[in-house]
């Protein structure tokens, strides 16, 4: 995997930027602060509003909370599923085996959200 985002940044897929002393700071005072929040969500957060980026990808409860208390619309992995799918950009098998292999690799959802997602990924379905 570090493989690949290595190419991609070498091929101008992936543009790295770092956060600015103001936003480091902050940066700072929220790790202090939070106990529940990783330095890399903070970062992520700091990083979009800095950009004057409006939508982040995030699927931590608390830092979903964060990301809107600082004025961002934060979309979960699987919601990004589902808008690729409605979009016609990905089929339902492949939305299926993405799912699938996020929870392999550790993603949590309950039975009853999981159900509730094939359920909308089916009426998305073209």
């Amino acid at each position: 995997e570090v493989e690949i985002v290595e190419e991609f940044i070498r091929e101008g897929k992936i543009k790295v930027i770092n956060l600015r002393d103001k936003y480091l700071r902050l940066a700072e005072k929220l790790a202090k602060k939070s106990r529940r929040l990783h330095s890399g969500e903070i970062s992520a957060i700091l990083l979009a509003k800095q950009e004057r980026i409006s939508t982040i990808l995030v699927d931590d409860r608390v830092a979903y909370s964060v990301a809107k208390a600082f004025g961002l619309k934060p979309v979960r992995t699987t919601a990004l599923l589902l808008i690729l799918l409605k979009n016609g950009e990905i089929s339902f098998l492949e939305f299926k085996s993405l799912l699938l292999s996020l929870i392999s690799a550790g993603f949590y959802i309950t039975a009853d959200i999981y159900e509730l997602i094939l359920k909308l990924a089916r009426s998305y379905e073209k």
